[in-house]
């Protein structure tokens, strides 16, 4: 037996193999690995906006206490001075919390029989401590000594908030160490007179008020500057990452114009020099259009030998299920030029094709301009040559674009799905220009594979557009 028959009998089988899979799951995994990144950065976005909610932090939030004691009747209503209840704050790394004898010094005389205070009572009977709850943890590794802070001129307020304003005791701020680091950058701005630490209401004079912190008006525009500031260069990074080296300055590629309609009464001319319409080539088929030139030194022939290739490793046959038009985009190119061409690549191609079904045609400029512009095909003229994207365009029997292969190769089920899409009318997903932002077609293996370096481009614009977002609401 021929051993090139024998070898295309095995090609189609390993193709009739791969179709045990649906057609559509192509797409459905590109679909999936979209959806994915969407689900990957709102998991993201939620951890990130969680580890600052009151939920992790505790921030305002109530601790229950045996007792319902109440900062706000007695630091507020009767104005009693925090070193009456916690006496070791000035001397002291902790400011201690009350024994049952301070709490009896007034509950031996006052609500005596009352329910709330009945712990109390129980406590200075049966002298037993009462357990009081701690309001605010910190890790082992962090110490906070009371009177360093109080002696030199730090308010309880600054920490513990307005305590008498409390019915419940709760946590005012989430002591973060970034909170810490803010007041210890600058301390000057939290000190008061020594008068004046344990006085709820004080206030300075003439200053501006931020996130409970006494700053001039002048500092507080300042620190704003230098937040857009740095605003501002963290956007210049993100533009800086999508700045790919190597990218075509010419803008070479394809737009997607799916659904645009070719114009049927598009003159063009044939290897033989006749001149015929679009409507005439197109004959109630699907049309694979390549465009590209016949004295290409660079992408054009890779791309008609992959496309000789991979129809014959396909089941579907030139002239029955599609036709091909191949177009020279450069207007000096002659017919005499594309016949030769057409002779050359129809020899690789092991079966017969009418004159009809694979033409390869030149034209007028008005004419090439007017399909380059159709169907989204950008190409520049550079010296002698002409820079142009690799791929082709897949028409409908209609003329309208339905979809696009971009690459060097394309394999036989893509090939075949394109052709019977279009065969139905039907137009590819808008997905496809955003799906391939991530792919780049790899001629080793003739698939698309993931762009690893348009990816990282992505996830380096997402971060910083994270840290943007974090800096403006959270710092």
């Amino acid at each position: 037996m021929n051993p090139d028959r024998l070898q295309t009998q095995t090609t189609q089988k390993d193709v009739r193999v791969s179709q045990v899979f649906p057609k559509k799951l192509d797409g459905v995994l590109r679909i999936g690995c979209f959806i994915t990144a969407l689900i990957s950065l709102s998991v993201l976005l939620t951890l990130i906006g969680l580890t600052r909610s009151s939920w992790v932090t505790g921030e305002n939030r109530f601790t229950e206490q045996p007792i319902p004691f109440s900062h706000r009747h007695h630091a507020g209503e009767l104005q009693i001075d925090c070193r009456y209840c916690h006496t070791s704050v000035e001397t002291s790394a902790q400011a201690g919390l009350p024994p049952t004898e301070t709490c009896m010094t007034c509950h031996s005389q006052l609500y005596t029989q009352d329910e709330v205070t009945a712990p109390i009572r129980r406590s200075w009977v049966e002298d037993k401590p009462i357990r009081w709850r701690r309001v605010i943890e910190f890790p082992d590794f962090v110490y906070f000594a009371h009177n360093v802070h109080v002696n030199n001129g730090v308010a309880c307020t600054e920490c513990h908030g307005r305590v008498d304003r409390m019915p419940l005791m709760s946590q005012a701020h989430h002591y973060t160490m970034g909170w810490c680091l803010e007041c210890h950058k600058d301390p000057a701005r939290r000190l008061r007179p020594e008068e004046e630490v344990f006085s709820p209401d004080w206030s300075p004079p003439d200053h501006t008020r931020l996130r409970g912190c006494e700053i001039p008006s002048a500092e507080r525009t300042e620190k704003t500057m230098k937040k857009l500031l740095f605003l501002a260069l963290l956007w210049a990074m993100s533009l800086n990452t999508l700045a790919q080296p190597g990218d075509n300055p010419l803008k070479v590629g394809f737009d997607h114009h799916l659904g645009a309609q070719v114009p049927l009464d598009l003159v063009l001319r044939n290897e033989r020099g006749q001149d015929v319409t679009v409507k005439e080539l197109l004959n109630n088929k699907p049309v694979l259009l390549v465009l590209g030139y016949y004295e290409c030194p660079m992408l054009c022939h890779k791309v008609q030998d992959g496309l000789v290739e991979d129809l014959t490793e396909s089941r579907m046959r030139v002239g029955k299920e599609s036709r091909i038009l191949t177009v020279s985009v450069d207007p000096e190119e002659t017919s005499q030029l594309a016949a030769a061409k057409r002779e050359s690549y129809l020899k690789a191609y092991p079966y017969p094709v009418g004159q009809r079904d694979w033409p390869f045609l030149v034209g007028k400029p008005e004419a090439l301009d007017t399909l380059q512009t159709v169907v989204g095909f950008r190409s520049a003229k550079l010296k002698d040559q002409i820079s142009h994207p690799a791929g082709m365009t897949v028409l409908t029997p209609s003329g309208k674009v339905s979809s696009y292969l971009q690459g060097l190769r394309f394999p036989a089920l893509s090939l075949e799905q394109a052709i019977e899409k279009a065969s139905r009318e039907e137009e590819g997903s808008f997905l496809q220009p955003v799906l391939l932002l991530c792919y780049q077609y790899d001629p080793t293996t003739g698939k698309y594979s993931l762009a690893v370096y348009r990816l990282v481009q992505l996830l380096g614009c997402a971060t910083v557009l994270l840290m943007m977002a974090a800096i403006f609401f959270w710092l």
